[in-house]
C-alpha cells in the first residue's frame, strides 16, 4: 500500500512534463492550443489508466 500512496503523491507534485504529454498522443504544437482545463482532463484519465495498470498488472 506504501508503494501506491508513493504514486499518487508523485503524481500531485509532479508537473507536465514533456514524457507525460508525449504519453497522451499530442504533438507540442497541438497540445499547446488546448485549453488548461482539456490537457488536465486528459493528462486525468492517462495517469489513472496508466496507475491501473500498474496496481493491477494490466498491460
Amino acid at each position: 500500500m506504501g508503494k501506491q500512496n508513493e504514486v499518487l503523491i508523485h503524481i500531485k507534485t509532479n508537473k507536465v512534463g514533456s514524457e507525460m504529454v508525449k504519453s497522451t498522443g499530442f504533438s507540442k504544437e497541438e497540445w499547446s492550443e488546448l485549453d488548461e482545463d482539456e490537457k488536465q482532463e486528459i493528462i486525468n484519465e492517462r495517469v489513472w489508466e496508466s496507475i491501473d495498470c500498474w496496481v493491477t498488472g494490466d498491460e
